[in-house]
């Protein structure tokens, strides 16, 4: 067992968290996101298999801020609430968490030294793993400076090609039958899905969001990685 092994994690993905969430007792963790908050935007489709997941968590189905339903897809909810939930329990298990932060410097020599944006700080690792959604942008804003060749470990597949939209509705405003997937929320709107060559051209959504993705959009569901994820834990206790 490899113990106080700094581990940096960067991106603040589903994978990320849960992983982080995991070797937590045995490694000191930490977690770099560029965004301001964890779980803004939505990367993914809020959507799960299986109720054992969220029980595996600690979070409830019922939980209120969750607004979660049982649909024909799985069970839905909101994301950015579950991703927040999840963040608390990152700071009560006292994983350091850095967000509207970006990697500016990234040398190798037997560690990783990463300079940072926030505070000009030099964070010392062992291990670095990538945990962001590949082909996900922000308009306008840089992203990280990476040795892609040190990174250890990758949780999300790179290979992903497929363009996807994402969009919410109030849930009795637009013609979503042609949507790939069609998630109805217990907060009276409707979460979306579509290849992106078939989402409409209408300004009925209150939100939307582009992706990059595999091509089944089964695969988008957050438990869908989980397989893979589980196999990096075991390997890092």
């Amino acid at each position: 067992m490899v113990i106080d092994m700094k581990i940096v994690i960067v991106g603040g993905s589903f994978e990320g968290l849960f992983l982080a969430l995991n070797i937590c007792q045995n490694h000191d963790v930490a977690i770099i996101e560029l965004q301001p908050e964890i779980g803004i935007p939505n990367d993914r489709p809020a959507l799960i298999h299986s109720e054992e997941l969220l029980n595996e968590l600690n979070i409830p189905m019922n939980h209120p801020m969750l607004q979660s339903n049982q649909t024909t897809y799985g069970i839905t909810f909101r994301l950015e609430w579950l991703m927040k939930l999840l963040t608390i329990q990152c700071s009560q298990q006292n994983i350091a968490i850095f967000t509207r932060t970006r990697i500016i410097e990234h040398n190798y020599d037997h560690h990783h030294i990463i300079h940072v944006s926030s505070e000009q700080q030099e964070i010392v690792a062992d291990v670095l793993i990538d945990a962001r959604w590949p082909g996900r942008s922000f308009p306008g804003r840089k992203n990280h400076v990476l040795k892609n060749d040190k990174i250890d470990l990758v949780l999300i597949g790179q290979q992903f090609s497929t363009p996807w939209v994402g969009r919410t509705y109030p849930i009795q405003k637009g013609d979503f039958s042609q949507a790939s997937i069609i998630l109805p929320r217990a907060d009276s709107l409707v979460e979306t899905w579509w290849k992106k060559e078939m989402a409409p051209n209408d300004s009925l959504h209150i939100e939307q969001v582009q992706i990059v993705g595999p091509k089944n959009i089964a695969d988008l569901s957050l438990d869908s990685n989980l397989p893979f994820v589980r196999d990096i834990i075991t390997k890092l206790m």
